[in-house]
Parts: C-alpha cells; structure tokens; sequence
C-alpha cells in the first residue's frame, strides 16, 4: 500500500519537474 502511493508521488514529481523543464526551456531565450 506505502509503495503505491510512492509511485504516485514519485509520477506526480516527475510530471511536475517536466512541466518546469518546459518552461525554463522557452524562458532560456530571454536569459
């Protein structure tokens, strides 16, 4: 049960840090 909800957070990190990913790459032009 523990590992279930660690896999999700684990997704939820993972989705969190593409999204991120994505905004400093089109932020990169203006640095």
């Amino acid at each position: 049960m523990f590992l279930n909800y660690f896999a999700l957070g684990v997704l939820i990190f993972v989705f969190l840090m593409i999204f991120y990913g994505i905004i400093a790459i089109h932020d990169i032009p203006y640095i």
